[in-house]
Order: C-alpha cells, then structure tokens, then sequence
C-alpha cells in the first residue's frame, strides 16, 4: 500500500481505488461518491491506497469542481473574515473574469481562422491583417498566449501583483480552514471525555460522615474543625482529571496528590490540612495502629471518601460495604472501618 492525500480526489466525483487505514480498513470503497464531507474528514487521516489515484485533470467539471473546493473551505471557514481577506479574494474573482475574457478573443481568432481557411479551398492563406487590423487586437491575442502558457514570462506588474494577492489569499483562508479544523477535533475530544468537576453536595456528605466518626472517638472541637476541612477539600483537585482516568489503578492516590498540590498553591488553609489531605488515599496498616490512640484523620476521610467515591459510580450501598469489609486491615483502618459501617447500616446515608 501507498500512503496518499483526500485532495488527490478533489476533482474527481468517484473514488477509483478503495481508500484504507493503515491496518487495511476500509474507510471508502473504490466507486463511492466523492463529497466535501468525505475529502475533509479524510484529510485529517493516515490514508493508504493500492495504487496510486489516477490524475484526472479534466475528470470533474470546473464548475462542480469550484464548488467542491468551496464547499470544504466554508465547511470549516471561520465565520468572522477581516477586509484584509475579502479584499483579495474579491480580486481574485476579478482576475478569472479577465483570462475568460481573454481566453473567449482567443477563440474569435481561432475560428475566424478556421472560416477562412474553409472559403479558400483549404489552402494555408495567411490571416495578416485580417486578423489583426488593429493594435489592440494583437494586443489582446498575445494576452491571450499569454494565458495559455506560451508568454509566460511577458507578464505586467499589475497581473504579477494580483496573482500575488490571490495566492496570499488562498494561503490564509487554508490555514483558518486546518485551525478550524484542530479546533474542531479538539472540542469533540473534550465532549467525549470531559474534566471532572468538584462535587459541592458530595463534599458536604463526607464531612457530614467524617464529624459523626469524629465524634465516637471524642475528638475535641479544634480537631473537629480540621477533620472537616481535610474532608471538604479532599476532592478538591479532582477538576485536574477527566472521565476516563476514574478506571486507572491509582485514580484515588493520584486525586488526593492532585488536592494537596492544589491547596499547597492556594494556600488557602494551613499546610498541617494540606499534608493530611495527600494521604487520604493511603492504605493504612492497621496492625500498627493502638487502640486507645486518637484516630488519624486522614483515616477517617480516607474511609468516608471511598464510599463516595464508590457511590458516585453508581455501585449499590451493600455491595460497597461488602467489598469495604474483604479489603478491610489491609487498606483501611480497622477500628474505624466497623464504626463506620455499623453506621452507614444504621442511617439512610
């Protein structure tokens, strides 16, 4: 296979070969339409063919080819033009009607050529002036050449200035036409996997359930007030992540990290609430934790916030619980982790 371009096809109405990913897929089959649509969408792909297109100048009429070109430049055109590129493109239409008049005193001569050529006979007369009675008929008949190709260096000022203009004007309604394209792709990429946002009501559950686990093990009122601030803000940096990262392994640890960033530049509450809001997502050894000891705070959000978690996924409350209970020691903290299962069993939470 061959690695080719959509706009191999610009001219064409049908494609003359199938059109592949590079894998062997078939995106268009040889023998289907050729649409604006199409030559846009594929543009901004790897494609691959069997054989090389066959170019076809005359294959699409000028006309149905103009629009084409038209259609997919408008497509994704952005709306507001400047003068700057108006001007130009204005110039441009300026310049086709002139070498199609040109091209129509070519075609007089030719034929009257032809004509007389006929009434003699076939004989080879010379036209002389005939043809050319005036200066500016020669004039015109050597633009008319001049046109085709065969003066191309006898070209004005004025001509190579409009041609210039013309040229600059396709080359920046092209470049708008591809950054609206990647504007384009990038906004259907975020609609498919958009930023997560920070859940104001399911913060204010994990703090509700932190102060009521708080207050079993008799915290006094100072550390009530900075359990409720780890657990509010221990979500905070989730608006750093999008939808699909919530599957990886270490979405959690990754999420408590991203807060404890966010709260560290911020520098909105004290540096202790911060560092306790990096280890929410910790497992926790419970065989080295002592019984009568205060209970950490960030064990007690780290509990809280993973059944919120695993209830924002849709997941049923028993079956959270359950599983809450087979991780048990080996993740959480085991005297808080029955407190708070006993609770959540007990309440409609």
């Amino acid at each position: 296979m061959i690695q080719i371009c959509s706009l191999d096809f610009l001219r064409k109405e049908t494609f003359d070969t199938d059109i592949m990913t590079v894998d062997g897929r078939i995106l268009c089959a040889q023998g289907d339409k050729v649409t604006p649509e199409i030559i846009l969408k594929l543009y901004f792909k790897e494609v691959y063919a069997k054989k090389a297109p066959i170019e076809e100048i005359c294959a699409m009429p000028q006309a149905t080819s103009t629009a084409v070109e038209k259609e997919i430049i408008e497509s994704v055109q952005i709306k507001e033009e400047t003068d700057e590129v108006e001007k130009p493109t204005a110039e441009i239409k300026n310049i086709e009607s002139v070498e199609e008049t040109k091209a129509l005193k070519l075609a007089e001569v030719s034929e009257l050529a032809v004509k007389t050529e006929n009434e003699t006979g076939g004989a080879k007369t010379k036209i002389g002036p005939r043809v050319h009675e005036t200066v500016e008929d020669e004039q015109a008949s050597l633009k008319g050449q001049r046109s085709s190709g065969s003066m191309i260096d006898d070209v004005t000022p004025e001509e190579s200035s409009k041609a210039k203009l013309a040229s600059e004007a396709e080359s920046t309604l092209a470049e708008k036409s591809i950054e609206a394209a990647r504007l384009a792709a990038e906004k259907e990429a975020l609609l498919k996997d958009p930023n997560l946002e920070f859940d104001e009501i399911q913060a204010k559950r994990i703090v509700e359930h932190s102060l009521a686990i708080g207050k079993m093990f008799n915290f006094s009122q100072a550390e009530l007030k900075d359990l409720e601030q780890v657990a509010y803000n221990c979500n905070i940096g989730i608006t750093e992540f999008k939808k699909s990262d919530i599957a990886k392994k270490d979405f959690r640890k990754m999420k408590a990290y991203a807060s404890y960033k966010k709260l560290q530049k911020e520098e909105t509450i004290q540096p202790k609430i911060a560092e306790m809001v990096k280890f929410t997502a910790t497992s926790h050894a419970s065989d080295s934790a002592i019984l009568n000891s205060k209970m950490p705070i960030d064990n007690i959000v780290g509990i809280v916030s993973y059944y919120e978690d695993s209830l924002s996924q849709n997941m049923p409350k028993e079956e959270i619980l359950l599983k809450m209970l087979q991780l048990g020691g080996n993740h959480f903290n085991i005297f808080i982790l029955h407190k708070f299962i006993k609770m959540m069993r007990d309440t409609n939470g």
